[in-house]
């Protein structure tokens, strides 16, 4: 790079987008000391194996910035510094605002211990009063006074903090935006959000929690809180919970309203419970389940509930199970699940009335298909130990939509339908699968 681009006077006042990767002798962007804002306009910014880096923006830069995206940079400890000409960074903060910043990812930078700075040296007044904040107590990732109200899309990886959000966020903090949020190997998080936290980000559609070590709950609610009566998370419609293997609870009160579901899927995590609830999400079109509750009793106590009682057989039938899943995974699920599968089912119900694709791995307490798939397209079954046969005549009958059948590796498997009586002589009791394909 050509020295008189190193300048302190140098600035790029148009410059919309900065992308650097595999910089790894890279230390900083600016040589000498940070002007004000050397980038005017910059709106975007993603920073990749950058293994020197320390620090990435300006204070008086963010107003403009839309987009941050850091992975990989294993000595970057914080995303905003000050620049000599920034206001000073002992002064009273009421707010600190990142007003068009719509998507944040953060990813296997493990030094990065909050955000936008490195240490919090300032005092924090709210507008309701003058609180003091104290900087020598444990802080969140993100500090308690900053705004992010046009943020959409938060993806953060592999950081160390203890906690990411705030309890209890004052009127500053603004987060209200957020659809998307992707958590992963965070190591060191018990919980993802605080009741009042969950109540300021009402916008939620997606949400993934992956391969966090020692997370016990998604929803952390005390007791003070149970007894407020608030459905939170009402516009979550996609929910991956992997890789937890200390997760008891998706939230320790059923505050979560889980009406707009479509896609669940809980894969790898022991000692959650998944309670009959789940079979009566209304809005749920994909749902894969492996690996469940094979080691403790713990409870999954957030999930949208239909009462049958009181409900006539008509109520019944239109409630049904599943009304509107499409793909179903089954994978190592529990005998409880299994034994709460055949539970819900209501032979005069519509289960699974749209299920098209069916696939079911080793779960070995099933012992056959229970209900009707008259939608149903696919069906693959494996390592299914349990099984003599997998259809009765009845369900066989059912699947006139079938286009693909898979069963392997069964093996006590006797028969694929079941031949009672060996009464098969009626014309109306043979079983065609007429629609079935080459493959």
């Amino acid at each position: 790079m050509d020295q008189r681009y190193h300048s302190q006077n140098a600035f790029f006042p148009s410059l919309e987008s900065l992308i650097l990767e595999n910089l790894r002798k890279l230390e900083r962007i600016w040589h000498g000391e940070l002007l004000t804002n050397p980038f005017g306009q910059l709106r975007v910014v993603k920073v990749k194996d950058c293994e020197r880096m320390k620090n990435l923006l300006s204070f008086s830069s963010v107003r403009a910035i839309e987009e941050i995206k850091v992975i990989n940079c294993k000595m970057m400890s914080e995303i905003v510094t000050y620049g000599r000409n920034d206001d000073n960074p002992h002064r009273i903060l009421a707010k600190i605002e990142f007003p068009h910043l719509r998507s944040l990812i953060l990813k296997s930078s493990p030094n990065l211990a909050h955000f936008p700075f490195s240490k919090l040296e300032a005092t924090f007044t709210g507008h309701r009063k003058e609180e003091p904040l104290d900087v020598n107590r444990p802080l969140p990732f993100f500090y308690p006074m900053v705004a992010l109200p046009s943020l959409k899309d938060l993806e953060l990886s592999t950081l160390n903090s203890k906690k990411l959000l705030p309890n209890h966020p004052p009127e500053n903090f603004n987060m209200q935006n957020l659809t998307n949020l992707k958590i992963h190997g965070c190591n060191s998080l018990k919980y993802l959000l605080s009741f009042a936290m969950a109540r300021n980000i009402v916008q939620l559609e997606h949400l993934e929690v992956r391969g966090c070590s020692v997370m016990e709950d998604v929803l952390a609610i005390n007791d003070k809180e149970r007894m407020v009566k608030e459905e939170m998370l009402p516009n979550l419609k996609f929910l991956v919970l992997d890789d937890l293997p200390k997760l008891e609870r998706f939230c320790s009160k059923s505050w979560a309203d889980f009406s707009s579901l479509a896609r669940l899927r809980i894969t790898n995590c022991p000692r959650l419970e998944i309670e009959d609830s789940i079979w009566k999400l209304p809005q749920l079109k994909s749902l894969i389940l492996k690996l469940i509750n094979v080691a403790q009793k713990a409870k999954w106590n957030c999930q949208y509930e239909i009462d049958h009682e009181g409900l006539n057989d008509d109520d019944q039938e239109q409630a049904g199970i599943f009304p509107g899943l499409k793909l179903l995974v089954l994978d190592e699920v529990t005998d409880s699940l299994m034994d709460s599968w055949k539970k819900n089912y209501h032979p005069a119900g519509r289960a699974f009335q749209n299920l098209k694709y069916l696939f079911v791995f080793q779960c070995h307490r099933l012992n056959n298909l229970v209900p009707a798939f008259q939608a149903l397209g696919i069906l693959v079954v494996s390592k299914c130990h349990g099984m003599e046969y997998l259809l009765t005549p009845s369900i066989a009958k059912s699947l006139t939509q079938l286009r693909m059948m898979v069963i392997g590796k069964c093996e006590r498997m006797i028969q694929i339908i079941a031949d009672y009586n060996g009464s098969e002589t009626e014309e109306g009791t043979k079983i065609v699968f007429d629609g079935l394909e080459e493959w």
